[in-house]
């Protein structure tokens, strides 16, 4: 035997079967506080990878200029 959702209450307003379903299938509140979370930090952090890559290529041309034997070598 299956359960069949005909309808459903909601703070008072009367739903009809496809707003209960439309309801049951939004995301649960952890879920959203995530989403939220990652909206907000989401740019800080591919921000702070990006200020890495470039501090780690500098890091490189730097070890490489030493290498070569200074900035008066060429």
């Amino acid at each position: 035997m299956n359960l069949e959702i005909l309808g459903g209450i909601m703070e008072g307003e009367v739903l009809d079967a496809s707003a209960v379903e439309k309801i049951s299938n939004l995301p649960g509140k952890k879920e959203l506080q995530s989403m939220v979370l990652q909206g907000m930090f989401g740019p800080v952090s591919d921000f702070a990878k990006a200020m890495d890559d470039l501090f780690t290529e500098m890091h490189g041309l730097v070890e490489a200029l030493e290498k070569k034997g200074g900035a008066g070598a060429a």
